[in-house]
This record gives C-alpha cells, structure tokens and sequence, in this order.
C-alpha cells in the first residue's frame, strides 16, 4: 500500500509542479508587463488642455472630490492671468470640463473641509502668491463655491493643523525666504467652525515651507523648516531646520540635536519609508540626484547609505522646490515614493528597509519634466480600480500640458482608511494610522495624517474625509487603529477586509492612551479603561479584547466597502488523507493560483515523510 500510496503522491506532485511552471511563466509575464499606461487623451485631459492655447500657462492640477460624489475630479490651475479649470469626472476616470466656474480660475492650494459640513473647501490663489479661501456650498447638481473673507497675502507655503493642541483646526501660510512684505510664519487659528482668527506671526529662524508633524514622537505638532535659493529670493544657502514645540507653542531649534545640521539638506517630505512605526524623511543634498533617506531613529535622524539607486547623475535646479510623498503604487505592501522639484518628477518603488529604485522608465517611460515650482504631479485612484493612478507635467515645445498615467501594474490587495476627527478637527490632521497583520501586533504600515501644499503642489488626493492609501500584497484582511490628535484616543477596528474603504471615527469605544511626561493634556476620566480589555500600547498594538471601532464608508467607486474579510485558503484532504493544499502565506506576494502550487508541492513532500519518490528513505 506504501508504494501505491507514494505512487498517487508523485502523480499529484508531478500535476503540482506542471501547475507550478505554467504559474512561474505567467506571473513572468504579468511581470514584464508592468506599467503605468498614457491615457491623456483617453481621460479627456487632452482635450482640456487643448481648450487654452499654446502659450497657456498651466501651473499645478489637483485631484479632488469637488462635487462630492465618491469620485477624484481635476483642477488644472492656471498662473498669471487666470483662465485655470475644473472638470468632472465619471466614475471611470474620463474628465469633461465644468463650465461656469469662476472659483477655478486660478490655482488649488491646501483643501479640506474647513467648516465641516460634508463638502471639500479650498485656498485659491489671489494676486501673485497670496492665498483665498473658498466656501463649498454645492447642491446636487450644481458644483458652487462663495468667495470668504479669509485670506493671506503671501502664502505659497501651506499647511493645515491643529498646531495649539486646542482640537480646533489651524492655517499655516507663509511667504517665500527672504520676503520682505510678509516675513515670517502666520498662524490663523480656527474655531473649529470654519472661521479663523487674525495670525499671530513667528519668525522662528527665518526659513520657510513650513512641514508639522510630531517628529519626536511627544504628542505634539514641531515644525521642519527649509531655507535656499528660490527663484527671485534673495540669495540664501540651501538648508533645513528642526524645531521642537514644547507643547505650548513655544519652539527651539533642535536641528543638530536630532541630527539635520546638514549643509545643502533639503526635506522635502515625510512617511515611514523602513516600516518601523515612525516618521522618516526624504530630502534631497546639495541638489544632486539620487535621493536620500533619513531615518528616524527615536527622534533622531540618521542618513541612510546608498537608499536610493536611481538616476545617479544630474540634479535639480533648486533644492528646496518640491515636494516628496509615500504611498503605494504597486500595492506590494512596501511604500513608494513620488517626489517632484524643478524640471523634474522621480518615481521610486520601494524595495523594502527604506530602500528604493527609480521605475519612470519601467514603469511605461513617466516623463520627468516641468517649469519652476508650477510642475508637479498628482495621485489617487481615478478610474475606481483599486489602485493610484498618477499625473505628471510635460513641458516640450514651450508648451505646458499634462500626462495622465493609469495604473496597469497587476492588480493586488488595498484598503483605504477614513479617519474622522471629533468636531473641530474632522480631517483628523496630526491622527496616526497603524495597519496590522490581521489578529497580530505585526506592523505593515504607519502614517501621520499630513496636509500640506508648497506652491500649486499639493500632499495627497482629497475627498471630503480624509482617506489614505495602503497596498496589502495578497492579505485578505489587516487590522487598523488611529491614535487620535490632540485627544491621544486609540480606536482600532479589527478583521477589515481587503479592498474596502473602512470610516473610523474618534467619537467611537476606544482607549485614551496617556501622554508622554511634559505634556499639558491629562487622561479623560470618562474614557474606556483597564476594564474593557485594557489599554493597549501607544503604538496601537491590541489588547486582551477589541476595541469597538470604523463603520462603513460611503461607497467611493473603487470597491466593496467592509466586504466581508476573504476566507483564507483551507486545507482539503483527499480520499487518502493527503494535504494537498496549504493557504499562503499572508503578504507573500505571489498571485493565489501560484501560491497554491508551491503549498501543493510542499504538502506532498509532506505526506512523503520530507521527500519525493526518486529520495531514498530514511
């Protein structure tokens, strides 16, 4: 019986590898045909274009929810003169312009729902550099914004951040280094009902495009600052600086403390590039190509040898233009980068441990071009498959148009996460995701919700909830918590599905974390406690029982939303009692069929006590 029985064994490992080579050999090809495709007049966008004329002066687009209706539209913004646009977009990732409106005339800054009525609102430019908030009041079918009262004359640097701690949203605006009209780092505080107070200005050390988040992991909101030669400044030495804020708005310049005294260091942006659970940096030196990497080692900041293998010659105009962003394209699990600057756009695929690669001509030949700080680029899913699309500056023949890239790289598992703030900071800027193996304390993605927008371009693709964007590999489910800011609640939502859009709310059962020592916020007494399972580490690692959390986002047009999680592959026995099928490993990466190949292969080596037929036995 043992002979006939290894006998089935060897034809069913024999069907196993033939299934297994024909997987290898269709997955290799999958993989040679990874791209992002050029479908600028496919979208509609070259037709936009093509409605200006040659010598229009295109100066950033924007992806944006304008009429609230669960799909990006497009803003190309246009710089002295006006005649920018808006269009709107089907569902499918086709724009047709929107007529009658005059809102859109110029150029798209920092956009959030600021009055927190379900609608997004937004800063336009007014004049040359000074910015313009503008009031949603669509209703169904008619796309409409009023012209407010709230304005600042020079703010090509912006952020949006609870940065007094005081849950209340503020405006952060600032003028290029070396103004002399409007100096220094105005601060609009809110009242947490779309209206804004008169700023109070700091001038800290001078440098400008501020970039708040908590770099030091406190609790609080500190400031990097950047300072260099941008166009028609005076002439400044390009570098970066690092102020802590000692949770009372009083800032210190601790650059060479966390280790950024670093002549010619430009950062332009942010996200935990390692997975390690904290905010690294990405920046450029001495405005040389490649990239680099800082990361962030309990507060302080270290460079990361040779993190970037791509492209090593030429280098930028200007170091500080631009602005850098990590998400995910390839939806592998592992964050890539888009950074963009004068005259160019690099996309960077992760590779794991914070290193990355440069993929514009892998990736269908994205074209990295541009014209001072007006190119740029834009993300986010347009077509409603799952995965970020991507748009990019073309500057060929004197004329400033735009590439519309769709996403074609093979499809793997997302899920997209809402956090939504307590009245007063709905957007829930400052709130940090985690995203965890389902039922582990296994980190797989971190990120502080960061608003920002230097010149026309912008930080993220905006809905009117804040959403971001995490690739899963092939998990079927993950775990999410946010920790809230400034309130420090941790609500975490476990089992969520993949491909699914998950809301959580601050308002929800949760944990409230306690601050670390010198902060001015105290525990809640009214919070959930020990007693409803305990509360759990600060980096939203699970306790001994759930926390309830995260309802069902509205539907977005990319997916079912809270879908139950998929069920994972389950061992099936044959008639003999053979295993002839193991589930994958989560996050392999490998498609499902292959995978299921390799665990059959495995599974009967198995039942063949760790051997094939043609191995001797023991």
């Amino acid at each position: 019986m043992n002979g006939r029985n290894d006998a089935l064994a060897f034809t069913a490992c024999v069907v196993a590898a033939l299934a297994f080579a024909a997987c290898v050999f269709a997955w290799s090809s999958d993989a040679g045909a990874q791209t992002f495709t050029n479908v600028t007049t496919e979208s509609g966008a070259a037709a936009l274009r093509a409605m200006r004329p040659p010598g229009w002066w295109l100066s950033g687009f924007q992806l944006v929810d304008l009429d609230s209706d669960g799909d990006l539209d497009l803003s190309l913004g246009a710089h002295g003169g006006g005649n920018g646009m808006a269009a709107l977009n089907d569902g499918k990732g086709h724009f047709t312009v929107l007529a009658d409106a005059p809102w859109s005339a110029s150029e798209f800054h920092v956009v959030i729902d600021l009055d927190e009525d379900g609608k997004l609102d937004m800063v336009t430019t007014e004049g040359d550099g000074g910015g313009r908030w503008w009031i949603n009041q669509s209703s169904p079918g008619r796309v409409d914004f009023r012209k407010s009262t709230l304005s600042d004359p020079q703010s090509r640097y912006q952020s949006l951040i609870d940065i007094d701690g005081d849950g209340k949203l503020d405006w952060l605006a600032m003028a290029n280094v070396g103004s002399i009209a409007q100096p220094g780092l105005r601060i609009y505080l809110g009242d947490g009902k779309g209206q804004l107070a008169m700023p109070k200005t700091i001038t800290l050390g001078g440098e400008a495009a501020p970039l708040a988040f908590d770099f030091d992991g406190d609790g609080d909101i500190d400031i990097l600052m950047q300072a260099g030669n941008y166009p028609n400044s005076p002439s400044i030495a390009e570098h970066t600086r690092a102020y802590r804020n000692d949770g009372k708005m009083v800032f210190t310049d601790v650059t060479a403390e966390v280790g950024l005294d670093v002549p010619g260091l430009c950062i332009l942006g942010q996200g935990d590039v390692d997975g390690d659970g904290d905010t690294d940096l990405i920046g450029i030196e001495n405005r040389k190509f490649p990239m680099v990497i800082y990361l962030n080692e309990q507060g302080r900041f270290t460079k990361k040898a040779n993190a970037v293998t791509g492209p090593t010659i030429g280098g930028a105009a200007q170091g500080n233009a631009g602005l850098a962003v990590l998400t995910d394209l390839d939806n592998d699990g592992i964050g890539d980068i888009l950074i963009a600057g004068v005259s160019w756009f690099h996309v960077l695929r992760g590779t794991g441990g914070g290193g990355f690669t440069f993929m514009n001509e892998t990736w269908g030949g994205i074209v990295s071009a541009g014209q001072l700080p007006d190119s740029g680029f834009a993300f986010g899913d347009i077509d409603g498959d799952g995965d970020l699309d991507l748009i990019g500056y073309n500057f060929e023949g004197n004329v400033k148009s735009l590439n519309v890239y769709r996403n074609d790289l093979p499809s793997q598992n997302w899920v997209k996460v809402r956090p939504v703030g307590s009245p007063g900071n709905k957007g829930a800027t400052g709130a940090k995701i985690r995203v965890y193996a389902a039922g582990t304390d296994q980190l797989l993605w971190y990120e502080e919700v960061v608003n920002r927008a230097k010149q026309v371009l912008p930080s993220y693709y905006a809905f009117p909830e804040t959403e971001r964007h995490f690739g899963l590999g092939s998990r079927a489910a993950v775990d999410v918590s946010v920790l809230f800011y400034p309130s420090n609640k941790l609500v975490r939502k476990d089992g969520v599905g993949a491909n699914t859009t998950v809301r959580i709310f601050e308002d929800s059962a949760g944990v409230l974390i306690p601050r670390d020592a010198g902060s001015t916020l105290s525990p809640d007494p009214g919070s959930t406690d020990a007693s409803e399972g305990g509360p759990p580490s600060a980096d939203g690692s699970c306790p001994s029982a759930p926390i309830e959390a995260g309802f069902p986002a509205p539907d977005v047009g990319s997916g079912p939303i809270e879908a139950p999680p998929h069920a994972p592959a389950s061992n099936v026995g044959s008639p003999s009692g053979c295993q002839c099928a193991d589930a994958p490993e989560p996050g392999s990466g490998l498609p499902p069929l292959m995978a299921l190949a390799v665990g059959a292969l495995a599974a009967c080596r198995r039942r063949l006590g760790g051997r094939f037929p043609s191995e001797p036995t023991a």
